[in-house]
């Protein structure tokens, strides 16, 4: 398999493989997952106790389950983010239940994150204090620390009521000593069409060139009528008003699904579960939450059968029916700490289409991109480049004001040089 790397992977895997904490970036499709695995591969070959973990569900599903990848998130215990990045630690210590969270950072000797983009400054603190439970003298307690991912993709989602305004990572005071290694995929091994390369490339940059124009305007074209697309939109309004109407115009009976709430009635309103809950069976559905290492947030499926406790959803990926039923979804309050409002429900909805968002990490084989009110820099870079080739992409209502220049942070990130390996490993695992 290591005879399949180009040069810049083999650059990669020989830091992480001699113990050095890495950075690895590179747009959709030049492999990092595949990258990845082989990285997983040779460090366990070493002994080396290696978690792979991924800032999204969906973006564990890439990888094979004997690497049993799992979010960041329930790795460290930092769960929703709900607790502040000073008092994680003692959170964790003091919950019983927490004992195996923190016997899996002590016998950790490798952390993985990917999709790194998608975690901000508040998260990847919180991450490092966790790691500092294993040698609170070491930055990350001295484990072997790689993240991969694009920031030129979506930035982090920002969480008001946890005081988490989104800030990138990389822009955290310990970032750049952690991280003094870097490498940069450049060469494609997704798309073999030159020209859909460079485009991506473009709009992630925030290139407006001509050719990008008479790009998307090629793209605005019907796909196969026998072909099973998937369709993006950039907000939750419009995806839930796209379903609403699919929804009716699917044959078969209507279930409806009523919410139990309890607590502040206002505060339900941030959540992702809806009150009342609308689906026919074979309709497509998404999860909403992660129930279990392969069950994950953003995980579609297809509805086979319904009654008012259990749900029985067909999930093509895991090639398996899996039963669901009703979920607890909290509305937690920092300042109280605790939980403020509580709705009990199916945790799906339907996915005829999903959010740009939801869609990060996937690898499609038919797509449609609807580009109305896209507002965040790196959606539309995102939404083109789940699909495999430009044969299976559709795009609609593109407009040149969709294209955004990333911040001038990303790409000095994206710049930034890599350090040449110190023996002692003081070059990128420091001493607090």
């Amino acid at each position: 398999m290591k005879m399949t790397l180009n040069q810049k992977q083999r650059d990669a895997l020989s830091i992480a493989s001699a113990g050095h904490n890495l950075l690895l970036l590179g747009s959709a499709g030049t492999g990092k997952s595949h990258l990845i695995t082989e990285i997983c591969k040779e460090l366990n070959e070493k002994g080396k106790q290696v978690k792979l973990t991924c800032s999204t569900g969906i973006a564990c599903a890439v990888y094979p389950t004997h690497l049993k990848p799992m979010t960041i998130h329930k790795f460290t215990g930092i769960d929703d983010g709900r607790h502040d990045p000073n008092e994680i630690v003692s959170v964790l210590k003091n919950n019983a239940k927490c004992d195996k969270i923190i016997d899996a950072i002590m016998t950790t000797d490798v952390l993985i994150v990917d999709e790194c983009s998608m975690i901000s400054k508040r998260t990847f603190e919180s991450i490092k204090k966790v790691c500092e439970i294993k040698n609170p003298c070491k930055i990350f307690g001295g484990i072997q620390i790689i993240f991969s991912g694009d920031f030129f993709q979506l930035p982090p989602v920002p969480n008001k009521r946890y005081n988490d305004d989104g800030t990138y990572c990389f822009l955290s005071e310990f970032f750049q000593t952690c991280f003094s290694h870097t490498v940069t995929l450049t060469q494609n091994v997704r798309q073999d069409e030159e020209l859909f390369v460079k485009v991506i490339s473009d709009i992630y940059q925030g290139n407006l060139t001509e050719c990008v124009i008479e790009f998307m305007n090629s793209v605005n074209k019907s796909l196969p009528g026998n072909c099973d697309s998937l369709k993006l939109f950039s907000t939750n309004l419009l995806v839930d008003t796209y379903n609403h109407q699919c929804l009716l115009n699917s044959p078969g009976d209507l279930f409806e699904f009523k919410a139990t709430d309890n607590g502040n009635a206002a505060e339900l309103k941030s959540l992702t579960v809806p009150k009342t809950l609308w689906l026919k069976l074979e309709c497509p559905v998404i999860l909403l939450r992660n129930l279990s290492d392969t069950l994950v947030n953003g995980l579609r499926g297809i509805l086979k059968y319904a009654t008012e406790t259990k749900l029985a959803v067909y999930f093509p990926s895991l090639q398996k029916t899996q039963t669901l039923h009703k979920e607890s979804f909290t509305v937690f309050d920092p300042r109280t700490n605790s939980d403020i409002a509580s709705r009990m429900q199916f945790p799906v909805k339907p996915a005829f289409a999903l959010t740009i968002h939801k869609a990060q990490g996937m690898t499609l084989p038919w797509l449609e991109v609807d580009c109305n009110d896209i507002f965040k820099t790196g959606q539309l870079g995102v939404a083109i480049s789940r699909v495999k080739s430009s044969k299976g992409l559709r795009v609609i209502n593109f407009h040149p004001r969709y294209i955004f220049s990333p911040p001038a942070a990303i790409k000095q990130i994206s710049d930034m040089k890599s350090n040449g390996m110190i023996e002692d490993f003081s070059c990128c695992r420091m001493i607090r």
